[in-house]
């Protein structure tokens, strides 16, 4: 999630702990967080990857990568995947690993996604890099 796609370590003190139930349920707000506004889903992708991506990984790292996500909020450190030295420095396999086993606070896909998705969500972080 690889020192690669996972989520940071760092915490502050007005940041408390992920659990799993957090990813898909946001806490009450003001505005409802768990919902990524249509601006930020990415474009000329398949429908199917494109939801996985806005609804699995969006809220947290934001529909361009930059860990700029509406959950985001709740935890410090989510990995800007848009970043390109970060993106010099990830496989494939590592970031495919971490989708699939999770790693710090971002949960494991490896049993929903199957091998095409999380191939095509690989290519999709890569579409991110920022030159």
């Amino acid at each position: 999630m690889m020192a690669v796609v996972g989520c940071g370590e760092g915490q502050g003190s007005d940041v408390r702990d992920w659990r799993p139930s957090d990813h898909n349920n946001a806490e009450a707000s003001d505005e409802d967080s768990s919902r990524v506004p249509a601006s930020d889903r990415p474009a000329a992708e398949g429908d199917a990857i494109a939801s996985v991506w806005t609804m699995q990984c969006a809220p947290c790292h934001g529909g361009s990568g930059r860990g700029d996500g509406p959950l985001s909020r709740s935890f410090q450190g989510v990995r800007d995947l848009s970043d390109p030295q970060w993106q010099s420095s990830a496989t494939d396999a590592d970031i495919a690993s971490v989708i699939r086993n999770g790693r710090n606070r971002m949960p494991a896909f490896g049993e929903a996604l199957s091998d095409d998705t999380v191939t095509a969500l690989v290519a999709h972080i890569r579409s991110l890099a920022r030159n």
